[in-house]
């Protein structure tokens, strides 16, 4: 009991500049946080960049993170650059909305004449700066340069405390047990209701029953990479 009421008055002293990432205390990056890099504008990526360089030797990335981050990372990278080339196609939509409206009512906008000169403009002003958007989407891709294959993330996650993976028996074991805490539990669409009524079966990972369909063990594998560590 002590040892309980010690624990949890640490926790209240310490929980706020923890929160904050103002304290010493070691911080575990999960694969979203490091893959969300790929998601980023130019700048937020230098902040994010900073923000790991600035606290390298208080970051810690579990094996199962560093597995799925080289997993995911190169399909991110081939989202964002297609995400980007579709801008302009995107914008096109627009001009052709306000062409089509024109075209529609082209009749009665004839006698609306400072209304029709006004599309007109819009129209016109559209057409040019389409031209400049593919311009500097061309450019913006140039500067990311070949992020793939020379990318200064990757040196900055080098720089991180990297943790080595579980042993083999120890992954199976808890492979297992994950399988053996899953029994019993209904179907997907069911056990969000399921675990507000038995709480006391929630465990690490448990939301990945509902999210993933390959490798839902996951979270489950990362926790106990953590728990070991500690």
């Amino acid at each position: 009991l002590h040892q309980y009421k010690m624990v949890m008055k640490e926790y209240e002293d310490k929980f706020e500049a923890a929160s904050t990432l103002q304290s010493s205390i070691p911080v575990f990056l999960d694969t979203n946080v490091l893959l969300r890099y790929y998601k980023l504008s130019i700048n937020a990526r230098k902040s994010l960049s900073s923000f790991i360089k600035e606290n390298e030797s208080r970051i810690y990335l579990p094996a199962q993170v560093q597995k799925e981050f080289i997993k995911n990372r190169e399909n991110l990278i081939d989202t964002f650059d297609k995400n980007l080339k579709q801008i302009p196609e995107d914008f096109q939509k627009g001009i052709n909305g306000i062409t089509v409206f024109h075209n529609n009512y082209k009749g009665i906008l004839t006698d609306l004449s400072e209304a029709n000169e006004k599309i007109c403009e819009v129209i016109k002003s559209f057409n040019k700066t389409k031209k400049t958007l593919e311009e500097e989407i061309i450019n913006y891709i140039k500067n990311l340069g070949e992020i793939k294959f020379c990318d200064e993330y990757i040196d900055a996650i080098l720089n991180l405390n990297l943790l080595p993976e579980l042993s083999i028996p120890e992954f199976e074991f808890l492979v297992k047990e994950y399988k053996e805490l899953q029994k019993g539990f209904p179907e997907k669409q069911k056990i969000k209701e399921f675990i507000a009524k038995n709480p006391d079966r929630a465990f690490p990972g448990v939301a990945d029953l509902l999210e993933k369909e390959e490798n839902e063990h996951a979270d489950y594998i990362i926790f106990h990479e953590i728990m070991k560590f500690m």
